[in-house]
């Protein structure tokens, strides 16, 4: 093997090592955010976008847990919550028609802090199966059917905390692809 293939290789094997600890970094967790009751949000903070992730095939079952995204008018801090839905023991959901939900886990990754980095959630796949848990920060683009290549990657688990997971396998849908208009 030549130096400069070598000093190649060993430059490959770098990235492809930057991008797999990126995506696999530890989580700082938004603790203050965690037992809180949302809607409402405090103020000056929205949520952008959000999906019902729960397990069943019914409206009450999927939204029974949630992820959302929200972001901080002043700060510009977007922040991913985990949130389950809150029921009277009878079963009915605590505000009827807009049911309140209970913060389980809160991250403010710093990959979103960058504004060309968006979120995509409840459209990724890891190893060919949907899996609406998985939260993508991807920087997006026009010609691109699948998303693999992440700025950072996590999975809401079933404790109801996120956690970073390694970007093998995973993909998430370009829900604009094709779109002309």
């Amino acid at each position: 093997m030549t130096a400069r293939a070598a000093i190649l290789l060993a430059a490959a094997f770098a990235s492809v090592s930057v991008l797999g600890n990126a995506c696999a970094q530890e989580l700082q967790h938004e603790d203050k955010w965690v037992g809180t009751v949302v809607p409402p949000y405090p103020s000056g903070v929205h949520e952008l976008s959000g999906t019902c992730v729960g397990p069943g095939t019914s409206g009450d079952e999927i939204c029974a847990i949630s992820i959302h995204v929200l972001r901080d008018e002043q700060s510009h801090v977007r922040t991913l919550l985990a949130t389950r839905e809150l029921h009277h023991p009878d079963g009915s959901p605590v505000g009827g028609d807009k049911p309140l939900q209970q913060v389980t886990d809160a991250i403010e990754p710093d990959v979103l802090y960058d504004a060309k980095v968006e979120v995509a959630v409840g459209t990724c796949q890891q190893g060919g199966a949907d899996d609406p848990r998985i939260v993508a920060a991807l920087v997006p683009g026009p010609d691109i059917e699948w998303f693999a290549s992440f700025s950072g990657l996590w999975r809401l688990g079933g404790d109801g905390r996120f956690t970073a997971i390694d970007p093998a396998g995973v993909r998430c849908r370009n829900e604009g692809f094709g779109y002309d208009g």
